[in-house]
């Protein structure tokens, strides 16, 4: 067997090995020169990009802009004057109907205190005028069954007609 193998720890390391470690390298050095290639060309694009832009256009623009929305916040302006004038007549509105109603709380209050005075004023003049001759207030007794000596008993409807029961 061992005629057959090759015992590496008596080689060391091979020249395939080295040329695998420096294939690995070289790799690795071609990636990074291609992000870089591509960073360059991002940074070109936008370099053109800049340059060929008009930068009097883009002022042009700005400036319409800021006219339309000007306009627009004028015109918020303007509603929200409106609403706050509105406001505040609805605000005087409900004002002049709350006096309203406190007076006329307090007008039916001394109208009800002025009624009631005169219903006791009228009662007693009635009691002072009354002397005529009057049903006395005291009412005669009624009978009411548990209040004398003999207590009646209902009499049964089967013994009403029997002569001897009485």
């Amino acid at each position: 067997m061992a005629e057959i193998g090759c015992n590496w720890a008596r080689i060391g390391p091979s020249k395939s090995s080295q040329s695998l470690s420096i294939a690995h390298k070289w790799a690795v050095i071609q990636s990074r020169g291609n992000t870089i290639r591509e960073l360059k060309e991002k940074i070109s694009r936008l370099t053109e990009k800049n340059s060929d832009a008009n930068p009097t256009l883009d002022l042009k623009a700005l400036v319409s802009q800021n006219k339309d929305l000007t306009a627009k916040l004028n015109a918020l302006h303007d509603l929200n004057e409106r609403f706050r004038a509105e406001n505040a007549k609805v605000k005087q509105h409900y004002k002049e109907l709350y006096d309203s109603i406190k007076i006329t709380r307090a007008k039916t209050t001394d109208q009800n205190n002025s009624l009631l005075s005169e219903i006791e004023n009228l009662k007693a003049q009635l009691k002072d005028n009354s002397k005529c001759a009057t049903i006395p207030d005291n009412k005669p007794k009624v009978l009411a069954p548990g209040r004398y000596p003999i207590d009646v008993e209902p009499i049964p409807p089967k013994l009403k007609k029997n002569r001897e029961v009485h």
